[in-house]
């Protein structure tokens, strides 16, 4: 099997749930829940959900939810949100949703934050696109004061506080992981000094996020990556196999770890690449093309 070599990056496969419509909601939700109990059961590391409000397409507005229900429904695998745009929420709401969240799961919370890339978002709650950037670092200085011991004292452009405590604290101290999605310069480097793992566009992006971590002095073994592999969803497993090896690329030199994605779509989201909900998908997934692939790595 060319193209295969033994890694010492820490490999993680997690699924990435963009549901999109013309599916009902009362029928595609119950089906989410019914795949992701078959997805702990299979050894998935990690269940991801993206959300899109003001958008017809999508048939999730708001990822947190689904995510409680989904906690509710596990018990090992880890659950976390992919991305919610940081800019649209105000930091403290953001910190009692995500304690709570973090509580329920048994501290299986990992929170994905983003900048937000669709314009009807932003119009939609009434959010300047200008100075997103900015709003985003503001609230989340916030956020992780607000789960530090201490009550909150801040005094930013958008954002000013004093006194306010979010009680009780995520039971992961001192947060759940805060994962950072960026394509652009700015965001890498933002991910770099402040966020715990990287949710990388391109192989390209990733690499410049470990390079930038390095020289910021922060531990290469603690730097985790998050890229999704669309062709791993392909049904024959030698390709699919073969997507995964390119997709880790000169990624597997890494001491970190590096969480590869592959997207879940379901039947009638159109033509883009993803595995579905149907049970032999995921069963194929895990065991023709995860299990010998990761074999292969270690």
């Amino acid at each position: 099997m060319r193209g295969y070599y033994r890694s010492t990056v820490k490999l993680r496969l997690g699924l990435r749930y963009d549901l999109r419509g013309p599916a009902e909601p009362e029928q595609l939700y119950p089906a989410i829940l019914e795949h992701v109990v078959r997805a702990e059961a299979a050894g998935i590391d990690a269940l991801w959900i993206s959300e899109r409000s003001f958008a017809h397409a999508a048939v999730v507005p708001a990822a947190l939810p689904l995510l409680a229900a989904i906690a509710a429904r596990t018990t090992r695998v880890r659950v976390g949100t992919a991305l919610l745009p940081l800019p649209l929420y105000h930091p403290l709401r953001l910190a009692e949703d995500a304690a709570t969240l973090d509580a329920l799961s048994g501290g299986r919370l990992e929170l994905g934050l983003g900048l937000g890339e669709h314009a009807e978002g932003f119009d939609g709650f009434g959010v300047p696109v200008k100075g997103r950037l900015e709003r985003f670092e503001e609230s989340l200085r916030v956020l992780t004061q607000a789960w530090a011991e201490s009550p909150v004292q801040f005094e930013g452009h958008y954002h000013r506080l004093g006194g306010q405590e979010v009680f009780p604290k995520p039971l992961q101290r001192p947060g759940p992981p805060v994962w950072i999605g960026a394509s652009a310069d700015t965001g890498v480097r933002l991910a770099a000094r402040l966020a715990d793992g990287f949710v990388a566009g391109t192989r390209r992006a990733a690499e410049r996020f470990l390079k930038i971590w390095c020289e910021t002095g922060r531990d290469p073994a603690r730097a985790r990556v998050a890229l999704e592999v669309g062709g791993a969803a392909d049904p024959d497993p030698a390709r699919a196999r073969a997507e995964l090896a390119a997709g880790v690329g000169g990624l597997a030199a890494t001491p970190g770890e590096l969480h590869l994605w592959v997207p879940v779509l379901d039947s009638l989201s159109g033509v883009a690449p993803g595995l579905g909900l149907a049970p032999e998908a995921l069963a194929r997934l895990q065991e023709q093309v995860w299990d010998p692939f990761r074999n292969r790595q270690e």
